[in-house]
């Protein structure tokens, strides 16, 4: 009883105590144990049992200590886990809370940080390290690729320990970094997937798939090599290349093609005896190239053989372009005029450059074939440069023709004009005539001007795009115009004249009429010669003296006299001898 050291808790009631003694003491007496040694026992029983109490008091004592402890270690965990994951924790109950719960509080919630933390962090590195995987992979090849590799993607984010390094924000950003760079690859492997297809059409299309297949530098656009820049620049570099191989290969066949087709029209090969040559929309391969290369030197062995058809035909070919583009002798090249001057030299012919195959013979007859095979290539030349002069210029000379179609029915219309039974003609033609002339009267006022126009814009246009100027019959086209259009404007200054002088004329005559027609001497009265007034003699005013009195016209003198009296007025007004006879 006496080792019971709270004062208000009682370990076992005294009947309990007494009890327990009260056995032991019967059990010691029933094994014969002297009372002494019993007293010891129970003394010794005593004293373990106060060190036992006390040693159970000191553990719970170190225990409360060490709960407070944890409680406060625990609380710091608390605060950077919170900092780190962006969240706010639960710090336990409030002050003066005994230590064990206060314990279990913060333990809950240790907890839950604790987990949260662990995934986070799982997620954060397994997108961190996907990310970092994809970035040097599309970085390959390229000079960012090093420090790509050597730097994470997060370097530049908080440390998953540190404050706001596990934030849900944190982890979405790179989450978003992935998902942009999981895009990125997915387009540049579209991208290089259509390239590999476009380069197998190519390759298949020039036939050099063995080529391709053996080819080293093909390893570095193979699917093995991912999206790396490398891959993809590999890619597009030989696509470029093989595309401009391929139009390098077009182009020499289109330019084969068309020579060929010119040679065999020149050379008039029948179309049984033409050899069939693959199209080059069927195939780009080698062979085929060869074949064109083949063909062409057949062509042009059987060119050289006819040479001396071949210039004259192609003389009479450049003069006939030269004609529809009507170009003087000095618009021509210098091989034309040359060859000209020499065959009028040996054949003794005119300085035309259209000559017949005669003349040609006799002058080329003595030319080394050097000479002749120079001299054809430069005809043709001078061809092909007519040739594409007139497609370039189909839309002026249109224009010109109908320039001149709209002049050439303005001349004849001023020609009808000059007619004066023209406006007396009956019937529906000429009513049709007139109609016409009025149609082109207002075509030639209003669209004549506006083709001028066009043409000097569509001419200035051609001359700046070819840096030349361009001549018709030696004249350029904005003389021809400015020509045409003064003359016109001379034409409209005569024909003003004209008609005012007409007027003129016409006015004198109806005045002379009139004067002729008065009563009295008018018809009588001598006219003197007036003075000239725009090409027109004016007639001078009769004499006041011969032209009857006013009297016998006016009113009141005729409401005196009445008829009869006027009549002898008149009469008398004829008495006077120069009257008389002028009447007579």
């Amino acid at each position: 009883q006496s080792i019971v050291t709270p004062p208000d808790m009682e370990l076992l009631s005294t009947d309990e105590q007494a009890i327990a003694v009260a056995s032991l003491r019967s059990s010691w007496s029933d094994i014969g144990m002297p009372e002494t040694e019993a007293e010891q026992a129970l003394t010794a029983l005593c004293a373990e049992l106060r060190l036992v109490l006390n040693s159970t008091v000191e553990r719970e004592r170190v225990r409360k200590d060490a709960l407070e402890a944890d409680v406060r270690a625990m609380r710091s965990e608390l605060t950077s886990l919170a900092a780190a994951l962006g969240e706010e924790a639960a710090l336990g109950a409030s002050a003066g809370q005994p230590p064990l719960l206060a314990w279990r509080a913060v333990a809950a919630e240790a907890e839950r940080l604790r987990a949260a933390r662990t995934q986070r962090l799982a997620t954060r590195e397994a997108t961190t390290s996907n990310l970092h995987a994809i970035l040097i992979e599309l970085s390959g090849g390229t000079a960012e690729e090093p420090q790509i590799r050597s730097t994470p993607p997060d370097a530049h984010e908080p440390a998953a320990d540190a404050p706001g390094g596990l934030t849900i924000a944190l982890i979405d950003r790179l989450q978003t970094r992935l998902a942009s760079a999981e895009a990125d690859r997915s387009v540049r492997l579209q991208r290089m997937a259509a390239l590999r297809l476009s380069l197998d059409e190519i390759v298949d299309a020039l036939g050099m798939r063995e080529a391709e297949q053996s080819d080293a530098t093909a390893v570095e656009y193979l699917p093995s090599t991912g999206a790396t820049h490398r891959a993809l620049s590999a890619l597009e570099a030989r696509l470029n290349h093989l595309r401009e191989e391929k139009t390098r290969r077009l182009h020499v066949l289109n330019q084969c093609s068309d020579y060929i087709s010119e040679l065999r029209s020149k050379l008039k090969i029948p179309e049984a005896e033409q050899v069939v040559l693959p199209s080059p929309d069927a195939g780009l391969s080698q062979q085929v190239l060869v074949a064109y290369s083949t063909e062409l030197e057949r062509l042009e062995a059987m060119k050289a053989e006819r040479i001396m058809e071949l210039i004259p035909e192609t003389r009479l070919r450049i003069a006939y372009l030269a004609s529809e583009l009507r170009m003087s002798d000095t618009d021509m090249a210098p091989c034309v005029i040359a060859a000209a001057a020499t065959r009028a030299e040996d054949a003794n012919a005119t300085t035309d450059f259209a000559g017949g195959p005669s003349e040609v013979s006799g002058s080329a007859g003595h030319a080394p074939a050097e000479e002749l095979e120079q001299l054809l290539y430069d005809l043709e030349g001078e061809e092909r440069r007519l040739r594409e002069r007139a497609a370039s210029t189909a839309k002026i000379f249109a224009l010109l023709a109908r320039r001149e179609s709209i002049l050439s029915q303005r001349d004849e219309m001023r020609a009808s004009e000059r007619d004066p039974n023209r406006l007396l003609a009956k019937g529906a033609g000429a009513a049709r005539r007139l109609l016409q002339e009025e149609k082109l009267r207002t075509a030639v006022e209003k669209d004549l001007p506006r083709m001028n126009k066009k043409l000097r814009e569509l001419v200035a246009a051609w001359e700046e795009e070819h840096g030349e100027t361009l001549r018709i019959g030696g004249a350029t086209v904005p003389c021809v115009l400015k020509e045409q259009e003064e003359e016109d404007s001379r034409h409209r200054d005569e024909e003003k004249h004209r008609k005012e002088a007409e007027r003129l004329e016409k006015l004198a005559a109806k005045e002379e009429t009139k004067a002729a027609l008065r009563p009295g001497s008018a018809r009588s009265a001598p006219v003197r010669p007036g003075p000239i007034v725009a090409g027109v003699r004016r007639l001078a005013a009769p004499d006041r003296a011969l032209a009857p009195s006013a009297e016998l016209n006016s009113p009141s003198k005729m409401a005196r006299t009445g008829p009869p009296a006027k009549a002898a007025a008149v009469a008398a007004a004829f008495t006077t001898p120069m009257a008389k006879e002028n009447h007579g």
